[in-house]
């Protein structure tokens, strides 16, 4: 557009008229010599609305933003400035789209730390892991002769301190068992002070034959996982564990849990 020229009214006489001067002072449009648009431009022909408004930027693309990083993702949709609807914007990278910190982890968590599905993925193993799908190279399996089956009769050995030549058990790598005799009715890793071991008794099921009944008195035995060994021990102070104080040891009992002070091995077995 031009500047406006400003509107004179002059008064002549009829056959003295300069010329481009008319009667008729009613032009709205005095500087254009044509059609003015609806943007107001002379001869425009609304080129100067590129699809937002006169003079406005032309509508662009914009993506949802789900997680509010300001980044989008899935289709776009074209808006001009003044019509952006919430959460829309007009970056469209964001590969993880329902992810605000964007550091989603191998577990598909968002901010996560692979714990929630990394573990040990072998069925076979001890601490296998039923909702875990990335093997994690913590597998722990059970010694061949600590090998034993669950029974509905049950008692418990918490170990204070184990040790072997009065050096302290690997944790999840060495393990202790409860033998009746020469049958194995439970064993677990050593995981530390206060391992509970478990003792299986007879509970009139076939696999559980031999196992332990009330008043016997089981052994117990350790691996050593780094030799590939098995010791004999000897179990030092077993207390029947009280609700509110611990009682003299009369031997195994279903449903009590005991406390031994200290399994020490020493006899190696051959």
């Amino acid at each position: 557009m031009g500047m406006a020229l400003p509107i004179l009214k002059q008064n002549f006489v009829l056959n003295d008229i300069p010329e481009n001067w008319i009667i008729d002072c009613s032009d709205p449009y005095p500087n254009c010599d044509g059609e003015v648009d609806y943007c107001g431009v002379c001869n425009g022909n609304g080129s100067d609305d590129i699809g937002c408004g006169c003079f406005e930027a032309a509508p662009i693309q914009y993506c949802y933003d789900a997680d509010g990083d300001e980044l989008g993702a899935g289709s776009f949709i074209y808006f001009c400035a003044a019509d952006v609807l919430d959460s829309w914007v007009p970056d469209c990278s964001d590969l993880e789209p329902f992810c605000e910190t964007n550091d989603t982890d191998d577990c598909d968590v968002c901010g996560g730390d692979n714990s929630s599905c990394y573990g040990c993925t072998d069925e076979s193993a001890w601490n296998y892991c039923i909702d875990c799908t990335i093997e994690d190279g913590t597998c722990i399996f059970t010694p061949e002769e600590f090998n034993y089956s669950q029974s509905t009769a049950q008692a418990f050995y918490f170990v204070i301190g184990a040790d072997i030549l009065d050096v302290t058990l690997n944790e999840n790598e060495d393990w202790i068992g409860v033998f009746n005799g020469d049958v194995c009715v439970g064993s677990r890793p050593w995981e530390g002070s206060h391992t509970s071991a478990p003792a299986m008794g007879v509970d009139g099921s076939e696999w559980t034959t031999g196992y332990l009944q009330n008043g016997d008195y089981p052994t117990f035995k350790i691996f050593d996982a780094s030799e590939n060994t098995y010791f004999e021990t000897e179990a030092i102070n077993i207390y029947l564990q009280d609700q509110f104080s611990f009682s003299e040891y009369n031997g195994w009992e279903e449903l009590e849990i005991y406390e031994i002070e200290r399994l020490r091995a020493e006899f190696l077995i051959v």
